[in-house]
């Protein structure tokens, strides 16, 4: 069994009472899959947050889960964890910020940066892909960096590929991977939780794989700051037309992939494990113009303009439940949220 630890706040509007069993049920489906926290804020304040430790001692996949993934907790009891591609939204935001400075200029060779040797292949080849390639995940390499197409060709997704792009900023900025998302951003966010760590790599080949470090509270920051279109605590750390570009469809092929975020196209979509174009939306429950950050075991950062809504979710899966897609099911649960005549509205 899971074992329920904190409740941090659960804040409804008080005659709202679908609103209240819109939040339970977000609740429960998120405690029965093995979830680490919850996150839902609106119009800036936050509305429900919700927290577990999961037991190890029950289930022993969870405990190897666990050790790959789990870092400790906050001082507060706040499980830490590397939280897969969602990282990859970060990075975003700091490329765009590297952009801005005039550091790196999307559209540029990566091998200006990182040398010819940071991909396989002739150099030739390797030097057409730019910092947009791999933001789009149309590099044209495989898992092993090797050319299989060329570059703005193919939709692959590709972590391999993509982490060079923080290593790209690093090399333009002459900053570490920790000093720079501090210093850029992090640190304005109030974010204080979050930092990379080098993953503990499975191939002794090629430089380790990052992990970013965080938990469902700190992410909900970065979520708040995309909705409030690059401003935090009363300035902007990123143009509001640097952020849009981010958020738009990067190709064809995946009209609902942007620049290492996910869209809600209803032009359909691709994703990480499918190569096929999918009709409709990814999660036609949600509207159309929903961004997010998405990473393995359902990590998720879930933007929604229109309601002025931050969803997070941290944790892992409930391998028992499979068969009922965790996905789907929450998705019916948030329905019900958004749903309501009255949406949830946080303290004064």
């Amino acid at each position: 069994m899971r074992r329920f630890y904190l409740c941090a706040l659960l804040t409804l509007l008080p005659a709202a009472v679908a609103a209240n069993d819109a939040i339970n049920r977000i609740m429960a489906t998120a405690e029965e899959n093995h979830s680490t926290g919850v996150v839902i804020m609106q119009n800036g304040k936050i509305v429900a947050e919700q927290y577990w430790r999961l037991d190890e001692s029950s289930d022993p996949r969870i405990k190897q889960a666990a050790r790959a993934r789990f870092f400790g907790t906050t001082d507060d009891g706040l499980t830490l964890e590397d939280v897969a591609s969602v990282q990859k939204s970060v990075v975003a935001a700091l490329a765009g910020i590297g952009q801005e400075k005039g550091l790196i200029d999307f559209d540029t060779s990566v091998s200006i940066y990182l040398g010819d040797k940071w991909a396989s292949g002739e150099p030739a080849a390797i030097s057409r892909i730019t910092i947009r390639h791999l933001m789009s995940q149309t590099s044209g390499l495989d898992e092993k960096l090797a050319p299989e197409a060329e570059p703005g060709t193919r939709w692959r997704y590709n972590t391999t590929a993509y982490q060079n792009v923080l290593r790209v900023l690093e090399a333009a900025s002459g900053l570490d991977k920790n000093e720079l998302t501090k210093t850029w951003l992090t640190n304005d966010l109030g974010m204080q939780d979050t930092y990379w760590l080098d993953r503990a790599s499975r191939n002794s080949k090629g430089p380790p794989q990052r992990g970013l470090v965080t938990h469902a509270r700190d992410l909900a920051r970065f979520g708040q700051f995309v909705l409030d279109k690059g401003r935090a605590n009363g300035h902007r750390l990123i143009k509001e037309e640097t952020l849009a570009e981010l958020m738009q469809p990067s190709s064809t092929m995946n009209p609902s992939y942007g620049l290492l975020w996910w869209l809600n196209s209803d032009a359909g979509y691709q994703t990480a494990g499918n190569s096929k174009l999918q009709e409709g939306r990814r999660e036609p429950m949600a509207p159309a113009n929903m961004v997010s950050a998405r990473g393995a075991l359902n990590r998720l950062v879930l933007i929604l303009p229109d309601q002025q809504l931050v969803i997070t979710r941290t944790g892992l899966i409930n391998t028992d439940k499979a068969g009922n897609g965790f996905a789907k099911v929450w998705w019916d649960d948030l329905r019900h949220l958004l749903e309501q005549d009255q949406s949830p509205a946080g303290p004064k």
